[in-house]
Order: structure tokens, then C-alpha cells, then sequence
């Protein structure tokens, strides 16, 4: 899934990846991501972001999400860096 976040504050940022897969629940403004671990295909990394983002948008496989300011849409980024290295990780942990 290819992922573009960017920032009102800083209309220049733009940030783009992929992303095995990433999730969004509106009513809670919760992002999320799968990561399996062994048999486990239940497990998930979370993320709120505080404050919520201003638009997510999913189309296709394509995922939009703009924040209000850069610090915001940064923490967004270093969160998904990271969970797509942790579900990386769960995913090589798979039996079968």
C-alpha cells in the first residue's frame, strides 16, 4: 500500500511510501497495522495521533493523510517506519 503524508503547516513537506499494509479507524482516529506473530494473525500495531490528522483518505491502495502541523505528520512517519519493521519481523516469524 503506498502511503503520502503531508502538512498544512508546511506545504512543501510530502512524505511517500509503501507500506505492506496500514489501517485507519475514523471513529477512533486510530491507525493500525497487522503484524502476526508465529500462528497469532490477530496482533496489531496501533497509533492515535494527538491531535488527529485533518483527512484520511483511502483510494484504491493508496492512503492520504495530512496533518496540521510537521510535527505531527513526522511522528506519523517514524511511527510507520518503525511498525513496518516490527510487522516485517512478525511476518518472518509465520509457520506453515
Amino acid at each position: 500500500m503506498k502511503v503520502v503524508v503531508s502538512s498544512l503547516a508546511d506545504k512543501c513537506y510530502d512524505y511517500r511510501t509503501y507500506v505492506y499494509h496500514v489501517g485507519y479507524e475514523a471513529s477512533a482516529a486510530r491507525f493500525f497495522m497487522p503484524r502476526p506473530i508465529g500462528d497469532d494473525w490477530l496482533q496489531q500495531i496501533s497509533y492515535i495521533p494527538n491531535p488527529s490528522p485533518e483527512l484520511v483518505r483511502i483510494e484504491e491502495n493508496i492512503m492520504f493523510v495530512v496533518f496540521q502541523s510537521d510535527a505531527s505528520a513526522k511522528a506519523f512517519v517514524a511511527w510507520l517506519k518503525k511498525s513496518e519493521i516490527e510487522a516485517e519481523s512478525g511476518y518472518n516469524t509465520m509457520r506453515g
